[in-house]
């Protein structure tokens, strides 16, 4: 009896998976659909099990279609890479709504099926314990095998050119090392969280860079360094199903009175002792307790919560009155989009 009330508290300690599972059909006719995929992936998190019998990746399956078998370690991020998987196929029809294959044929109306709309067809959503002894390996998107030959018609499978798809716009954006502290004073998340692990900081402009003047976007008070998912929860890009910006920045004050530049992390590397900085104090306030449960998490350590939704935190500028008016910038365009979703 003990043994077993033993065993059964392991089992009880075991982290739970999540397994999204689906096929695409006609996925591999659309241009850079697949390198779409890999870049959903890995921007939610996903794994594959490494050994065999799974099955797991993104895979090419009969004709033009493409296997989806993906787990994750956390419910919310499976639910977010359907929701990218969602939208990426209502994309392709007409209803600008996702298509299931099933329905389709429990109806009779198969005519709607064309080379130019992806089918959803044996979607499944499942969980089960991760033994401690399961490897997984994350899914980056540069397991994307890519080529281009331009001797192939474009609806091609061979033309899936990866850094030509919308969503690859992470590839465009300036990428800096965050090892310096000078760069670690203008991040709101955690430098040692896994968005960050092999990867540089995204070059994150406050006011949005199409409305910058030349000298606004090469301002270094105009930008924070943030990873690739927070990046897109604060300009709302590929956000689902709104393209709505998650949180803004409420600038509380800020001090004219330079200071030494702060260290964060005991192994920043601080470029110069003389830099001095200007602090503001800022508010991160996120759009509702859903997306603070998601965000707040990847915050840094010294953030203090405040609420539900609301999180404080200093950041350093050269110019912290500069930055004032790009966070209020920011914060009003931000704001009136909520409202329009209230």
């Amino acid at each position: 009896s003990e043994h077993r009330d033993e065993a059964v508290q392991q089992a009880d300690n075991l982290t739970a998976l999540y397994l999204y599972s689906c096929n695409l059909n006609n996925a591999r006719r659309k241009k850079c659909f697949k390198a779409q995929i890999f870049t959903s992936a890995e921007e939610c998190l996903a794994h594959v099990r490494v050994g065999d019998g799974y099955g797991d990746g993104i895979l090419d399956g009969e004709g033009f279609e493409i296997r989806i078998k993906l787990v994750f370690k956390e419910e919310s991020w499976m639910l977010k890479f359907q929701s990218a998987i969602l939208s990426l196929v209502a994309y392709t029809s007409s209803s600008k709504k996702p298509k299931y294959a099933e329905e389709l044929k429990t109806s009779g109306d198969d005519t709607t099926e064309s080379l130019y709309e992806v089918l959803i067809s044996d979607e499944a959503i499942e969980s089960f314990p991760q033994t401690l002894a399961l490897p997984l390996k994350r899914v980056v998107k540069y397991d994307y095998q890519h080529f281009y030959d331009v001797n192939k018609t474009n609806n091609s499978p061979d033309c899936d050119i990866f850094a030509d798809s919308v969503s690859m716009s992470s590839l465009f954006v300036e990428t800096v090392s965050i090892t310096s502290a000078e760069r670690r004073i203008q991040m709101i998340e955690n430098y040692s969280h896994e968005f960050f692990h092999g990867k540089n900081a995204e070059v994150a402009h406050i006011k949005d860079k199409a409305k910058c003047s030349s000298y606004e976007e090469k301002d270094v008070n105009n930008q924070l360094y943030l990873s690739r998912h927070v990046h897109e929860a604060f300009d709302g890009i590929n956000t689902v199903p709104t393209k709505t910006p998650w949180f803004a920045i409420h600038v509380l004050s800020y001090d004219e009175n330079k200071v030494d530049c702060p260290k964060i992390g005991p192994d920043a590397i601080v470029e110069s002792p003389f830099i001095k900085r200007q602090r503001c104090n800022v508010l991160i306030c996120f759009y509702n307790e859903s997306y603070a449960a998601d965000y707040a998490k990847y915050l840094r350590n010294d953030s203090t919560q405040l609420d539900a939704t609301t999180y404080c935190m200093d950041l350093y500028f050269e110019d912290a009155k500069k930055a004032k008016y790009y966070f209020d910038w920011k914060e009003k365009k931000t704001r009136l989009k909520w409202e329009g979703r209230n």
